[in-house]
């Protein structure tokens, strides 16, 4: 699976690897990761800020696609900022807490997506 985020494109094939990657590839509290197989398939968006992270799956090019549901941490904040894989402020956004997660159920879902290549059962999802 390949792996775009801040610092180019990676290719990751083992789970511990993948959450070890996205542990360290920061820029502040900040990452941004889009994880696929291929460049024209099913692709998992992560961004994370701190301990919280909003998680997207796109099933296929032209979906819409699936957000969290009904997972957040009671402590989150009501709208969390995240910043695009460029890394900069000019695609950034703001994110409701109802579609956000704790960072550690964003690497699980991450690890599953490297395996099944589908849309993580971690989450409880939403289409949009």
């Amino acid at each position: 699976m390949h792996i775009d985020d801040f610092d180019g494109r990676t290719r990751v094939e083992d789970p511990v690897k993948l959450v070890a990657h996205l542990s360290v590839v920061r820029k502040g509290p900040y990452g941004a990761f889009i994880l696929a197989h291929s460049d024209d398939g099913a692709s998992l968006w992560v961004h994370i800020n701190g301990d919280v992270a909003y998680v997207h799956f796109f099933p296929a090019a032209g979906h819409p696609g699936f957000q969290p549901a009904g997972m957040t941490s009671p402590d989150c904040d009501e709208d969390v900022h995240f910043i695009q894989t460029d890394g900069g402020e000019g695609g950034s956004f703001d994110m409701w807490r109802g579609a956000l997660v704790p960072v550690d159920v964003a690497y699980k879902a991450a690890s599953e997506f490297l395996v099944t290549r589908v849309r993580p059962s971690c989450i409880k999802w939403t289409g949009l």
